[in-house]
């Protein structure tokens, strides 16, 4: 009877068994040498013609568990553009003091000269290996004689002393795929979860179960027993280049790619049975549980030995003071432990730890001081989206702190640079989990998150030149970007590029004014006029998007992601010298439906003093918009920079 140990979560079409593939490692021909363009997409400067990945876990003699990983490219390149595919870097999971290895690397280029195939193999100095962090290792490959029209492959094999993890396999690149396979071969008693995403389907999908006899320890003898293995085949063909696309949370999640993961290791052949969290609530349980994670929101008593918030301050003011303490004592370092490795008295001596040593023992910190507080963690933009019903612990790269104060929520982080109440924008990925003994659910990260800018233009016509004091005032996102910028680069170089977008010349910028939400600039700006009695004058600076449209693609297959709402309003003034007249574009007000989208476009003049005022106002007040809704979203951005853009006319009469 064949057992089944998979749970394919997202069904897959089957389209029968897979033609056999054209291309074949190993074995390059004059005729794929000599192809000019890729079968499938003639704009492609390279594609991959043959991919593999064969996982392979077996009980080694008596020395336990043995895992390998073997991964198989070959890639063919048709351009110059694609030559710098030659260096190939890759990166695999292998902890300090762990006994994962990469056990070879191979690989050869083809070339067609006069007639005949020129092959030039990888040689140990074209290899570089070397410690990314303490749980990273990075691999870079010189690939060798890499030209126009060449074929290169090369492969490598990894070994695990265990089966708790396996990498997440690509079915889908930036190039096209001819052919990509991934194969499986598993003891029975490892029992994963297979989550296929992405809108690509196995052309074969094919399962098969036999057993072997091995050999093992149990209480210091050796055993022999017969044990199944399930082994598992996807095929896929003919897949076309993964194409990115802007304001996207996660520019992987449409990406075809197979991931695995363990659920629950069944007592057999000296393992215990050993149960993964399989859903949210033992998920959720578990890090309650834990001594590196739940427990450590618990031991805060260390707080009051190295800091006492004043009395006199409200709850809000206690709990803010506590995040400023953190954030002036604590850094970040590099540690990328999903845990709390350090307790609090250890955490301020070092004077630095990782966002989950921060956090955690903050939390701590703000549970002592009897402010009500539990972890959330979450996926940080470009990492992934959570499943919403099957966890997968290892896509939580982040946690954060959640405040219960007079029925109000407030989220924080004092491992970034962000004021109590706020959390960074990387943080900005859809919904969190709440770790909490009995409030444990969902909750959304973006909740009232928003950006703000007014821009004030006060302009003087002085004989042929155009003088503009400008107020520019960003709040919140906007100037939290601002700020980070500010922080880490050349405040000159920052400042005279933001001034620079435009056809003005900038005569002095400044920042007027900062706090921990708003950030002021004050800008001079200039332009000659060639003819003064016929004036052109540009109303609006600082547009939204930098004046640029940011969706040019003509559909969307992606939803359309912003990490917060968007408000911009602008506020333009000048004189009109007597004896000339203005002439501005229409007025226009655009609402949509739910009002998620709003401009306004106004003039007045006052006929007392000449005075001419135009206000405009752009806004986006959702955050996610879904793909039929693109065309919607693009014609209005398209139309509000159009009449931002426009300028006023003011001529003799």
């Amino acid at each position: 009877m064949i057992k089944n140990i998979f749970l394919l979560l997202l069904a897959s079409s089957l389209y029968g068994v897979s033609l056999a593939q054209k291309y074949k490692f190993g074995d390059v021909t004059p005729e794929l040498l000599q192809l000019q363009t890729c079968p499938i997409d003639s704009n492609a400067n390279a594609m991959i013609t043959f991919e593999s990945g064969i996982l392979h876990s077996d009980f080694h003699d008596t020395r336990g568990m043995k895992t390998t990983f073997t991964h198989r490219t070959q890639i063919k390149l048709f351009d110059n553009r694609a030559k710098v595919r030659g260096t190939v870097v890759f990166f695999y999971i292998s902890p300090e003091r762990n006994s994962i290895r990469l056990n070879s690397i191979k690989g050869h280029t083809y070339n067609l000269e006069n007639g005949k195939i020129k092959k030039t193999e990888l040689s140990d100095e074209n290899v570089f290996e070397e410690r990314f962090n303490r749980y990273l290792k990075k691999v870079s490959i010189a690939i060798p004689n890499v030209v126009d029209g060449c074929v290169f492959e090369y492969e490598y094999t990894l070994s695990y002393p265990y089966l708790t993890f396996i990498p997440d396999w690509n079915i889908q690149y930036d190039i096209p795929v001819l052919y990509n396979e991934m194969e499986t071969e598993l003891p029975e008693n490892f029992v994963f979860q297979v989550n296929m995403l992405g809108s690509i389907s196995p052309v074969l999908d094919e399962q098969e179960f036999h057993e072997r006899m091995v050999s093992y320890y149990q209480q210091k003898k050796i055993c022999t027993a017969s044990i199944g293995y399930n082994k598992r085949k996807f095929k896929f063909e003919n897949i076309p280049a993964f194409k990115p696309e802007p304001y996207t949370a996660n520019t992987n999640d449409g990406k075809a790619i197979i991931k695995v993961h363990l659920i629950n290791i069944i007592n057999k052949f000296g393992y215990h049975n050993i149960n993964f969290a399989s859903n949210y609530k033992e998920l959720n349980q578990e890090l309650l549980d834990d001594e590196d994670f739940g427990r450590v929101c618990e031991k805060g008593s260390y707080i009051k030995k190295i800091f006492e918030p004043d009395h006199k301050l409200s709850i809000v003011e206690k709990a803010k003071a506590i995040h400023s303490f953190f954030e002036s004592q604590v850094k970040i370092d590099e540690n990328l432990k999903r845990h709390s490795v350090k307790s609090g008295n250890k955490l301020f001596k070092d004077g630095s730890g990782s966002t989950f040593d921060i956090n955690l023992n903050y939390i701590a910190a703000l549970n002592e001081y009897g402010i009500k507080t539990v972890p959330v963690i979450l996926s940080t933009r470009g990492n992934g989206t959570p499943h919403p019903t099957y966890p997968d612990k290892n896509i939580f790269n982040y946690v954060v702190a959640l405040s219960y104060i007079d029925d109000q929520e407030y989220f924080s982080d004092p491992s970034s640079s962000l004021p109590f109440g706020y959390l960074p924008e990387k943080c900005l990925n859809h919904n969190g989990w709440v770790v909490s003994k009995s409030n444990a659910r969902w909750m959304s990260l973006k909740q009232n998150r928003v950006g703000k800018q007014i821009v004030l233009n006060n302009v003087e016509i002085n004989d042929n030149v155009l003088n503009y004091i400008s107020t520019v005032k960003k709040e919140e996102y906007l100037a939290f970007s601002d700020m980070e910028e500010l922080r880490t680069n050349d405040k000159d170089d920052f400042l005279n590029e933001m001034s620079s977008e435009n056809e003005l010349i900038t005569d002095s910028i400044a920042v007027a004014e900062e706090n921990t939400t708003n950030i002021k600039y004050q800008i001079s700006y200039s332009k000659v006029v060639e003819d003064k009695d016929y004036l052109l004058i540009q109303p609006f600076t600082l547009l939204p998007f930098d004046g640029e449209q940011p969706f040019v693609a003509e559909k969307r297959s992606s939803m359309i992601d912003f990490p917060y709402k968007r408000e911009y309003k602008y506020i333009f003034n000048v004189k009109v010298p007597e004896g000339m007249k203005y002439q501005a574009p229409e007025n226009m007000h655009i609402v949509t439906e739910h009002q998620d989208l709003i401009f306004k476009y106004q003039t007045s003049f006052n006929s007392n003093n000449s005075a001419l005022t135009v206000v405009s106002e752009f806004k986006i007040l959702k955050n996610e918009f879904l793909p039929d809704e693109y065309g919607v979203l693009k014609d209005f951005i398209q139309k509000a920079l159009n009449e931002l853009s426009k300028p006023i006319i003011i001529k003799k009469i």
